[in-house]
């Protein structure tokens, strides 16, 4: 069903792209059609779908029915049981929601509403190939993760949303909106050090930093690194099971996508960055701080990436570790890696490459499968 998925956000993007050359409509106009129709597709998908697909879904429904015995004041304070007692703002906006509807059918509809504005409007103000990043979004397993995990979606949405607060430099818009994040999943606290890093101008910084972390990891035991974590009173106590050293082996094959993905933009991050400037620069009234914000947000998306998948050769060991690399990763992602296929593609005249790039993610993710109990995907009429 999700291969469904991916070719209906094909056929619609052609049809859009076709209808913009007949129409001669203008580029933005296009961009955003493609947007909200993409946008659109993935929402359908994700608020029709059955309790039964995704690994934690069940429970969160089962969670959501019980909170008809709760008040507000009492989620707030509640010890008694487990998952309520973790993340209590989320059960508090399901509790909210539960006044509207008290079938978990209000949770499911809402949660994908906020995750594909917020991923769709990221996408658009990326200035990054519409139809690129969804079915990266969905090949790469960030949709089915969305499906199952919905406290750390809704933490993600936030983070799409304040990605815009740190490039327009508003300190206070994007605290809050993480202090949302913090509140919806703890784990996105680490998110917090965006705001600094968008300041950062040397990207060797976290180069040697990686560097230095991936000898640690594989010249010691990966126990004595968790060990020494569980020292840290806040992670010892909230993420213990992040911490289980579980086989992390389906973890290989994303961290090697991503390192591949790390070194190509590496070798060639001087003459991406100087090619999406130019592009910015050749429009017309562009202005000159305008091209400076650019260049840092290149300078951000970049550490954000080293920074991912330093988290997710982590997360080969701790296999629960990857969903704190999306925080950083799937943003990186939808930002650089259409930019550094549009650059090859001008410059090497590789004009197919978007399309060689997109089948070989179609066939990992066929070989693979959508994972997080997704594969069996139903609506919830049946």
């Amino acid at each position: 069903m999700h291969i469904v998925l991916v070719v209906s956000l094909i056929i619609a993007v052609i049809f859009i792209r076709f209808s913009t050359n007949f129409n001669s409509i203008k580029k933005i106009e296009t961009r955003k059609s493609e947007t909200i129709v993409c946008g659109l597709i993935v929402f359908l998908y994700a608020s029709l779908r059955g309790e039964s697909v995704g690994i934690d879904l069940e429970t969160y429904s089962k969670n959501f029915i019980e909170l008809k015995y709760y008040s507000i004041l009492e989620i707030i304070n509640i010890s008694s049981s487990y998952t309520l007692s973790r993340d209590t703002f989320f059960w508090v906006f399901m509790k909210v929601l539960s006044f509207l509807s008290d079938s978990p059918r209000i949770m499911i509809v809402v949660i994908a509403a906020i995750v594909t504005y917020s991923i769709s409007k990221f996408i658009y103000h990326s200035k990054s190939d519409v139809l690129f990043c969804f079915i990266l979004f969905v090949c790469l397993r960030y949709f089915s993760f969305t499906l199952t995990g919905l406290r750390a979606a809704l933490a993600l949405s936030f983070i799409f949303l304040s990605l815009e607060q740190i490039s327009k430099k508003n300190f206070l818009n994007f605290a809050i909106l993480i202090l949302y994040a913090c509140l919806s999943h703890a784990s996105s606290i680490i998110f917090a050090l965006a705001y600094p890093i968008f300041y950062v101008k040397r990207t060797n910084i976290f180069i040697v930093f990686f560097s230095l972390i991936i000898i640690i990891l594989v010249f010691t035991n990966i126990n004595v690194f968790t060990s020494i974590l569980s020292f840290i009173p806040f992670i010892d106590n909230r993420f213990y099971d992040y911490l289980q050293n579980t086989d992390g082996a389906s973890g290989n094959v994303i961290f090697l996508i991503y390192l591949s993905i790390m070194i190509s933009i590496s070798i060639n991050r001087h003459r991406l960055r100087n090619f999406i400037l130019k592009k910015l620069s050749d429009k017309p009234q562009i202005n000159p701080s305008d091209i400076s914000n650019e260049n840092r947000k290149f300078i951000l998306y970049y550490n954000f990436f080293v920074i991912g998948t330093l988290i997710s050769f982590v997360g080969i060991f701790i296999p629960n570790v990857f969903r704190v690399a999306y925080f950083f990763i799937i943003p990186s992602l939808f930002y650089l890696l259409p930019k550094l296929i549009s650059y090859h593609q001008e410059k090497n005249k590789l004009k197919s490459l978007k399309w060689i790039v997109i089948t070989l993610l179609l066939i990992q993710f066929i070989i693979i499968g959508p994972g997080a109990g997704t594969e069996k995907y139903v609506f919830f009429w049946q």
